[in-house]
Formats: C-alpha cells, structure tokens, sequence
C-alpha cells in the first residue's frame, strides 16, 4: 500500500473461516483506483482519504460497525461503482432505505424486507409496511426495472393494503410472478403507465390450489385492453394482426393499438398496400398514434403477379416478346402507384395524430418522397427517424419534446432547412446526419443545440467541395465526424470531457501536404484542434493526423489534458510526431496504437499514469516495442497484435523496462501470422520471433500475473511452458 498501488486485489480463501485484517493505512491509499476485497475484516478508521478510488468490491467483508462501512464509502469522492456482497454474520441492519437515486435509473431487485417464505405480510406490521411504502416511492423514477418472483410476493401482500405508487418512467420491465402473485399482474401493470418493452414469466407449481374458471381461463386475456394494446405495439403490424384469430375478444383489439409497423413489401402487391393506408388515415376512429414505422420498397416481381397476367391474356405460348409485354405491364403498373403526394398525405394525417415516434424510410431508387409541413408542428414527437426523404423549408417549427433524431440520405431546400429543424428542438439530445453528398446540396451544417449529448455526422464521398461544419453543444458528451466532404470545420463548444471519434481530411484529400501560405486553413485547424481539447476519450484517423502532422510542422499542438484514453492510427507519414502528440496528452490511461511502417524517432515521453496499452504492428513496425515500453513505467495491462513477424529474430529485446519491474501484470500476444499444425496447413513462420517475445515477457515481469496467447502460438505452447518465470505467480494461457 505504501507503493502507492493503484489497484489492490486481496482474496483470503482460507477454509477455516478466520478473516484477514486489513492494515490501517488501506484508508490513506491517495493513488487507489480499484479496490477490491474478500473475506478480510475492516477495523473502525480514525481518518480515511482515498480520492481515487473509482471502483470498490466488498465480498464477504466483516466491518467494526455499521459507521465503519459508512465512512468508508463516503471517504471516496470519486467512487463511480460499489458492489457489496454481505457475510450472513456480518451484524449490519437488514432495512431498506432509498433516499434518492438518479432519475432514469436502472434497477435488479431480489429483496424479502425481513418477511419469511411461509408468514405473509400482515396488516399490523405498520413498520414494514411503512418501509415498503418508502422503498416503492424510492424506486417510483427508474426507467429499467428487473424485479424477482420473491419480492413480488411480498408486493403482493403489500397491495392488500395499500396501493402501488406510479412508475412514471418505466419503459422496460422484466419480472417473474408466481401463481400466488399473479392476479396482481393488471395492478402492476397499470402502475406503469409508460412501459414500452416488458418480460413476464409465470412460475406455476403442479400443486398449487387452483379453481376450474382459473384453470380453463386465459389468464392474458384477463388483462384491460390497454394494456394488451401496450403489448402488441412492440410488435410488427402484421403480427398484431395475426392475433385477431385467437378469439372474440381479439378480433379488433389490433385496431386500438397505439402503433403500426409496416413494410410495404409485406403486402400482396402495390394496390393491397395503397388501399390499407388509405383506409387506415381515413378511418373515422381517430384514436392516438404513439408509433407509426414506415418502410416503402420496390416490390418483388413474383411468379404469382406473372400467372396472373397470363390469365387475363389466355397466353398459350410464352416467349421474349410476351415476357417484354409483362415486364412493361409491371412496371407502369408500379409508377402508377407512385403517386407522391399520397405518401405524403399519409404522413400529414400521421403527424396530426399526435404520433411521438416518426420512422420513415423510402427505399426507391428512383424516386424520394417529400415531407408534409405538418411534420414541423408534430407538438408530441420524441423520436424522429427519416431515411432518403425531402424537407422543404419551414416557415415556422415547433418540436418541443423531440429528444432523438436521425435523418440519413435526406434532401434539404437549404442549409437553413436542416440548421431550424435542430435549432428549434429545444430538448435534443441525440442527432446523427449521413449525407448523401450527390444530392442533399447543403454547404454548411449548423448544429446550435443547448441540449444536445451525442452527434455523429457521416458522409463518405472522398471529394471535397468547401463545406462547412459548425458545432456550437455545450452539452454535448459524444461527437463523432467521419465526413470526408467537409474542408471546414468549427467548434464553438462541446461538453468537457466530451467522447470524440475524429475522421476528417480538412480538404486535404490527395494527401498534399500543408503549406505556410495557407493561412486559413492553419487557422481553422489550430481553432479546431483548441476546440477538441477539453475531452476525455479519442479515437482518429490515420488520414487525420496525416493533416495535424503537416500542421505541427508550423505550430504547436494545445494540450489535452483531460485526455484519458487514446485510439490512433499513425503511418510512417506521422511517425514523427508521435512524441509531440502524446507530449500534449500528460494524462492518457489507456492507449490503442495501430502502428505502420515504423520509421526513426525522438524518444517518447515518459506517461507515468498510463495503465492499459493495446498496439497493433503493422509491417516490420514492432521494432519500436522496446521504446514504447520504456515510455510507461507504471504499465498494468498490455495486449500486443502482430499482423505478421519475421523468420528470424530481428529486434533487440535485451532491454527490461521499468515497468517489468513492479507493475506489469498482464500480457496479451496474437499475430495473424501464424497457423495451427495440428491442421497441417503449410509451415509455420515465425517461431523464433514468437519464442523470443514470450521469453521476453516470461523472463522479465517480476509481477506478471498471465500471458495469454492467441491461436497461433498453439504450435510451440510445449516450448513456451518450459520457459523459467522470473512471476512465480504467472499464468500462460493458450486461448483457441
């Protein structure tokens, strides 16, 4: 502990049940990060500070009092995961208490609150009922809610008393009712007024005590229509449909489901599909839609469609020139029935039903659909997908409650078309945009958002034409750009610590380097590379830091110091700014380098809370392995892919890094370049590169814990497990 460990792992499996105390000055670990114990006992702390700690497992833990436990978790300001696993002698009270939790949590319950299997809750325990109560209402804002067949009897005695609170955001609910519980199934239900997804199963025993009309019921058919129509929403259309044959009571329940998902190819032909949709929005039940899902597809020219010609021509004889004749029947018969404005009629009725999940996707070839102007005003959508459709420009818009909206290959009158529909959600959090760069004819995307969390944009055309992306989400937590089309882009603000996957070429396509005298461009980069600095994670390109090599060759990099994980692809282009790179990410935690064509280099700087590293060596490019290791002395974890290795050994390996020393403590090789003898496939290459690199590792890491190969290790397992471990304690495991 005084080494100033990062992660501590103490497991006492001794069998004679006597737990191992821990020392005192576990409380005053300033670098712990993960803290994980087992069977060992927890003396009352005079002062505890450990302000790293992230993530603590306590299993089976003893503690000097319940205050013990307490201070111990209000001591870690940064704790982010907390699993306890309790010892039945442990002494800590058995009552639940739930002050607050965040809202839209996710919760797994399998609790009794103290009341055993065989003595139901009685209407004088004021206590428990009391708690229950409490714990109920606790739980009342969760969005994701697991619940066990034994808590859900205790809850069952407790509604003969008293009723549920409303579970106004749970959308999934996952649930076992025993045979005694099940007649509370509709109440449960109707506590949750929201639910979009649910998993029920029914644990019936044999000798359970059943009336006949129970027997010979149909228990789901017990349950309000509502909640049957809840039910069938998650379902495709056609499904739904499929359910009026079971009885009476479904005949028509399909028709008051608050969803319809439909794909047109689904229907016998063209016609069929028109005249459904036709009806449906004409219908004089005007009952609200919740959910419309539209998929509009060319239809398949069937052999039944082919019959069916023949018959109307009494055609004896087939040949080319009547397949032509039917062929062209066919398809005026298709663009007949295109008829735009119907479709957009539909989705204009659709809008005024106050629909809160949109999903259009056209899927001609030749043909994209335009959107009704009601769309603009659909004043209870939350979800709007829509896939190669046109927007004309709004004169106003008025989307309060949208929170998600994806618009892939869709067609804007303008650029301000696109910049008032994201500007004026004034709840949006998630927007994703793929452009169709042939025919959306934006210049600029403008993305001024307060609310916004996750944006990805995605256009793969390698040409670039000027165009513009302007980012101002100060919220934002995710950004993903992968746009190749785009010269130009801008960042006013995003959220600190935001997530960030980068795939830009800035114009900069034919791989033309920068020059002095392109003074704009060196400026929108030094603005862009300023705006991304406040992140936490990045994964980018190869064919990006191709251009930030071109522009560190005239200005100086800002730093990213919040920047904790790293993906980064360099090529022998960029090599040499490898070092100034990391040099601007002082505290990077876990790194992922995919390395090409290794060329000479400066040293690399020394990344002392660097933990996790994962490289992939493309080319003769591992020779660099020594040196990069060198570069991170407190190295935890490692996992090394070699896309292929030479006959014979070529890499000095004589050097022992620092972190070999001390805290290294597992490794990972694989390389593609490598086969399994036993299938007798052709010789295996490079087994000396092989058996000097897992000697390497074997003979060096005085803390090694494990050395896990990949297959293609598997011909010289035997050799490498007779290799001498400097780790008594190491592990070599051969993973097929």
């Amino acid at each position: 502990i005084r080494r100033r460990v990062r992660h501590l792992d103490v497991h006492n499996e001794v069998d004679d049940d006597e737990f191992v105390r821990m020392p005192p000055s576990l409380y005053s670990c300033e670098r712990l990060v993960n803290l994980n114990l087992h069977c060992v006992l927890l003396d009352h702390p005079d002062h505890v500070f450990l302000p790293c700690v992230k993530i603590m497992h306590l299993d089976m833990v003893l503690y000097d009092g319940d205050s013990t436990l307490e201070i111990l978790i209000s001591s870690c300001p940064v704790l982010e995961e907390l699993t306890i696993v309790r010892c039945f002698n442990d002494s800590l009270e058995d009552v639940f208490i739930i002050h607050n939790i965040g809202p839209s949590a996710k919760v797994d319950i399998d609790v009794l609150f103290g009341v055993l299997y065989d003595e139901p809750l009685e209407p004088d325990d004021s206590s428990k009922i009391t708690m229950i109560r409490k714990f109920l209402t606790g739980l009342s804002t969760v969005s994701d809610m697991i619940i066990s067949a034994d808590t859900l009897n205790v809850i069952h005695d407790y509604c003969e008393m008293e009723q549920l609170p409303q579970f106004s955001n749970l959308s999934f609910l996952h649930t076992c009712f025993q045979a005694t519980a099940w007649d509370m199934l509709p109440a449960f239900l109707e506590s949750c007024p929201n639910l979009h997804s649910v998993v029920l199963a029914l644990d019936m025993d044999g000798e359970t005590a059943v009336n006949e009309n129970q027997r010979e019921s149909d228990s789901l058919s017990d349950l309000p229509d509502s909640l049957l129509c809840k039910i069938l929403s998650d379902i495709p259309t056609k499904e739904s449909v499929c359910t009026s044959v079971l009885s009476k009571r479904w005949r028509n329940l399909w028709l008051d489901v608050p969803a319809l998902d439909l794909n047109s190819r689904e229907f016998q032909d063209q016609d069929v599909f028109v005249s459904f949709m036709d009806r449906f929005v004409c219908s004089e039940d005007k009952h609200h839609l919740e959910i419309f899902k539209l998929k509009y597809q060319v239809f398949y020219l069937d052999t039944s469609r082919f019959k069916s010609w023949v018959a109307r021509r009494r055609v004896h004889r087939f040949n080319a020139s009547g397949l032509k004749s039917w062929m062209d029947d066919v398809a005026s018969s298709r663009v007949r029935h295109l008829d735009t404005s119907r479709f957009k009629y539909w989705i204009d009725a659709v809008s005024r039903r106050r629909v809160r999940h949109l999903d259009v996707r056209n899927e001609l070839d030749n043909g994209i659909l335009k959107m009704p102007p009601s769309l603009y005003s659909c004043e209870r959508l939350v979800n709007l997908d829509l896939y190669h459709v046109s927007l004309d420009h709004p004169e106003s818009v008025s989307l309060p409650c949208v929170k998600i909206m994806h618009l892939e290959m869709v067609r804007y009158d303008d650029d301000s078309t696109l910049e008032t529909l994201i500007s004026s959600c004034p709840v949006l959090e998630e927007l994703t945009i793929s452009r169709d760069p042939y025919s959306d004819f934006l210049v600029a995307v403008r993305v001024h958002s307060h609310s916004l969390k996750s944006f990805k944009i995605v256009c793969e055309r390698w040409v670039s034409d000027g165009h513009v992306v302007e980012i101002d989400a100060p919220r934002l937590e995710r950004m993903t750009l992968s746009d190749h089309i785009s010269e130009n882009f801008i960042i006013h603000s995003i959220g600190p610590s935001a997530k960030v996957q980068i795939d830009v070429l800035f114009g900069e396509e034919n791989g033309e380097p920068l020059e002095p005298v392109d003074s704009s461009k060196i400026t929108m980069l030094r603005k862009f590379l300023t705006g991304l600095s406040t992140v936490s994670d990045m994964i980018i390109s190869a064919a990006t830091l191709n251009v930030i090599d071109g522009y560190c060759e005239m200005e100086q990099l800002p730093q990213f110091a919040n920047l904790s994980y790293l993906h980064a692809s360099f090529h022998e282009t960029s090599w040499k700014m490898l070092p100034t790179f990391l040099k601007s990410c002082p505290n990077l935690h876990s790194v992922f380098l995919i390395i090409h064509d290794y060329c000479e280099m400066e040293q690399l700087p020394q990344f002392s809370n660097l933990s996790y590293l994962e490289a992939c060596f493309e080319g003769t490019s591992w020779e660099m392995l020594p040196t990069l290791l060198e570069s991170c002395p407190n190295l935890y974890s490692i996992i090394l892919d070699f896309e292929c290795l030479p006959e014979t050994e070529q890499v000095d390996l004589s050097l022992a890094p620092q972190c070999f020393q001390s805290s290294l403590e597992y490794v990972e090789l694989k390389t593609i370049d490598g086969v399994d003898i036993r299938k007798k496939e052709r010789p295996p290459r490079g087994v000396s590169s092989k058996m000097n690199l897992a000697k390497y590792f074997l003979e060096n890491c005085g803390a090694l814990q494990e050395l896990a190969l990949k297959r293609c290790f598997c011909n010289i397992i035997n050799q490498i497990e007779s290799i001498p471990r400097r780790s008594s304690e190491c592990e070599v495991v051969m993973d097929y």
